[in-house]
């Protein structure tokens, strides 16, 4: 489901929300991302995000509470066949709680990679993403991550490292050494608290007609 339009989107909780429709503007404050290549396409909800080659969105006022939460939509181009592509990344204002969505893959498997540290503790999930809509969900509860694919949860109580990362601010994309995404992103929320369960079902629940319109 979009968060604009939704209870969600009334939040308190909720600190950024990015519609993705032509530029990368935050609906509720002001975290505005810069764009750095990517242009705006049809998507999930009206337009979202789309890199082909290097682009990728990035902003410095943002910074990640003790307790938070991310939700997005994502749609590959066309399926990893090698390393490791990030989704997104973001740091606490103090640099210490650095986190990261990942796909990769490695060793013959496709996997999605819910990680948190600088010394990167890695609470992987093995899974082919191929080119339809994904509804991912990242939360740190304060003591552990947890992670969500499409509305299940993937990570139960996974493990957090310490030290920052991302000291040039969030990014969408690409971070580090890693590859670009390649493919689309749409309706991306940053809340400065934890999920519920009813909250996580309603943001994976597909408004677009079903399983067969998500393969469009």
């Amino acid at each position: 489901m979009q968060i604009y339009g939704s209870p969600l989107y009334t939040d308190p909780n909720l600190v950024s929300y990015y519609r993705l429709e032509a530029d990368g503007s935050d609906s509720i404050g002001s975290n505005n991302f810069t764009n750095g290549g990517v242009t705006f396409v049809p998507a999930k909800y009206g337009n979202g995000a789309y890199n082909n080659a290097t682009g990728y969105l990035y902003v410095l006022t943002l910074k990640k509470a003790a307790n938070a939460s991310v939700s997005f939509w994502a749609k590959q181009s066309s399926e990893i066949g090698s390393g490791t592509r990030s989704l997104f990344a973001f740091d606490n204002a103090a640099g210490t709680q650095f986190s990261q969505i990942n796909y990769e893959y490695n060793g013959g498997v496709r996997r999605i990679d819910f990680a948190q540290g600088n010394a990167i503790n890695h609470n992987y999930y093995a899974v082919d993403l191929g080119t339809v809509w994904h509804n991912i969900i990242f939360i740190d509860d304060g003591t552990y991550v947890q992670g969500y694919l499409d509305g299940v949860q993937v990570v139960i109580n996974g493990s957090k490292g310490t030290g920052g990362g991302q000291t040039s601010g969030y990014c969408t994309f690409l971070s580090g050494t890693d590859s670009y995404f390649l493919g689309t992103m749409d309706d991306l929320g940053v809340w400065n608290d934890v999920l519920t369960p009813a909250e996580i079902k309603m943001l994976s629940t597909d408004t677009q007609g079903g399983f067969f319109l998500n393969l469009i």
